[in-house]
């Protein structure tokens, strides 16, 4: 079960509840045909969906239209219960080879381009039914060995000695999730207890290193646990049991202070799997399920996938809507970035491939913005910095990114311009002698997704600045020659400076390029007065290799090469 589970409290809980907005179906080229597992985690860099084969476990790295990259063969081996988590940097894939006794993680720093084994794992025996959650920088595993269920957790570079969940008991069918507010860091497990009827839930308390007592979840006979969800006060069970041939799919909810009950639910006829949850950065708690029909009609439901992040546990609002029971999801789950949910799944309707839909809900506003003074030699401009949205949406493609707003003598804010979502740095050439002087300029930012979805504007910043241009200047720059400048350092991980020199006001671009002449970054392209100038070109987002960068000013035009060597 991954969920992204780093959770800072922004709003009142009158504000949990949003609105859905569902895209359409996206049809991905993710061909699950014999697949085992799928399991998907999200973050800025797009969806990192891993797909368990009969002899093999591929990484693919899918953006919001539902185009994945080629994939990458992680094992070309057997694997055992696969399970993707991370953050807004990092991946992580555990799993267990099936000719191995230990565990194996793979890790990823950049978004899915490069993979390479920790160097440590649980020690264990034959582990099995093996899932991983990330929370506030530690990864949490649990495990099942025999018929005992193992926790360990991963930080400071080291796995923690193993923990019993099921102490005094025997279990079976491990699930794990993690509750990270910023004051509360909590990790989750619910499993069925062996040889009964009864399904359990425990907590583990990271910031004290402390455990409830195990706890029981419900008494239903011929049940297991399908899944769970967890919020600030409530846990939110769901189980399936069989009764006179029929299917049933059911959920409690209960109190995570006493274990007191809250409230529950059925649904008839049902076959749902496994059920996963995820949770979004206005500490909403979800779940996505297929059902037929509800018991009580409470919502006179159609048929289909299901969203719910009601603190009663019902559904909350229709994903995707079936027709007649001939067609149902199979890998069906989620994940999240920000407040954005994203549901995969696979059904007849569209072959063997996997299809996605997400809630695209309005993106965070950008948080640290700040601007400070950028010197050059015979000039200084507003240098505009921020963080870049956990938001794959937002770093999309062109039309996506981040918008700059500026008030001069105006009343209101004017854009000046739109940047790429992979950028956080923003100088203001317009802005002269930047720093002091009579004049102050204001900005803010806003983020801005594929679907023109605009966050809220952020704090608003200010400089001051002295006379558009001097004569003083003019004459400096009089003897200035256009040039451009080899970048430094090169080679360069990730970042490096290109400085130019402009002989006349000129229109300027400065473009990259990779070695088939694709255009990689624009990093300016826009109207220059005469003068020394610096441009830092931040390459966090490519691979390894050698980059052309050309810079055009009027006639003249001068091309270099940088290397990039991660």
């Amino acid at each position: 079960m991954k969920q992204i589970i780093i959770l800072i409290v922004l709003f009142t809980a009158a504000a949990f509840a949003q609105t859905p907005n569902w895209t359409s179906v996206k049809e991905t080229n993710i061909n699950v045909n014999n697949a085992t597992s799928v399991d998907i985690f999200t973050n800025g860099y797009g969806n990192h969906i891993i797909v368990q084969g009969i002899n093999s476990l591929k990484y693919y790295k899918m953006d919001v239209n539902g185009t994945a990259e080629t994939p990458v063969t992680l094992e070309g081996t057997s694997v055992v219960s696969p399970s993707i988590s991370g953050d807004a940097t990092r991946l992580y894939v555990v799993y267990r080879k099936s000719n191995e006794n230990y565990i194996r993680t793979k890790y990823s720093s950049d978004g899915g381009s490069s993979w390479s084994y920790l160097a440590t794992n649980p020690q264990n025996s034959n582990a099995s039914s093996m899932e991983s959650v990330f929370s506030n920088n530690r990864l949490h595993v649990t495990y099942q060995v025999s018929n005992v269920i193992y926790y360990s957790k991963y930080e400071g570079q080291n796995w923690s000695t193993p923990s019993t969940v099921s102490t005094g008991e025997n279990g079976t069918m491990p699930r794990i999730t993690a509750w990270y507010n910023g004051t509360n860091d909590k990790v989750y497990f619910l499993y069925k207890k062996s040889y009964s009827n009864e399904g359990r839930w425990r907590e583990y308390n990271v910031a004290n290193n402390s455990w409830s007592a195990i706890r029981q979840a419900f008494v239903v006979s011929n049940s297991m646990p399908s899944g769970f969800r967890v919020d600030n006060t409530r846990i939110y069970i769901y189980y399936t049991y069989a009764l006179q041939g029929m299917n049933y799919f059911n959920w409690v909810v209960r109190n995570i202070s006493d274990n007191s009950f809250l409230n529950s639910g059925t649904m008839d006829n049902n076959q749902t799997g496994f059920i996963y949850s995820t949770y979004t950065a206005d500490s909403g708690s979800h779940t996505v399920f297929y059902y037929t029909w509800l018991l009580d009609q409470k919502n006179n439901n159609e048929i289909g996938i299901w969203h719910s992040n009601s603190n009663d546990g019902y559904p909350s609002d229709l994903v995707y809507e079936y027709t007649d029971l001939q067609y149902f999801p199979n890998y069906l789950n989620l994940s999240s970035a920000s407040n954005d949910v994203y549901v995969i799944w696979q059904d007849a309707i569209g072959g063997n491939n996997l299809r996605m839909k997400y809630d695209d809900q309005t993106p965070l506003t950008p948080k640290n913005f700040a601007v400070s003074v950028y010197h050059t030699q015979y000039d200084s401009y507003p240098k505009l910095t921020w963080d870049l949205n956990n938001e794959p949406d937002v770093r999309e493609n062109d039309q996506s990114g981040y918008i700059i707003e500026r008030r001069i003598r105006e009343s209101e804010f004017n854009q000046i311009a739109t940047v790429s979502g992979t950028t956080s740095v923003y100088i203001d050439y317009t802005v002269h002698y930047a720093g002091s002087g009579p004049n102050t300029a204001e900005y803010r930012i806003r983020a801005n997704d594929v679907n023109n979805h605009q966050s809220a504007p952020s704090q608003i910043e200010t400089i001051h600045w002295g006379d558009a241009w001097k004569k003083g200047s003019e004459r400096e720059t009089a003897n200035i020659k256009y040039n451009l400048e080899q970048n430094y350092p090169n080679p360069f991980n990730p970042s490096t400076e290109i400085k130019y020199s402009l002989a006349k006001d000129s229109y300027v671009t400065l473009k990259v390029y990779d070695m088939l002449g694709k255009e990689v970054a624009e990093l300016v392209n826009e109207n220059k007065p005469a003068g020394n100038y610096t441009v830092e070109f931040n390459a966090s987002n490519l691979p390894s290799g050698v980059y052309i960068y050309k810079l055009t000013a009027g006639k003249f035009t001068a091309v270099k090469k940088l290397i990039l060597l991660r």
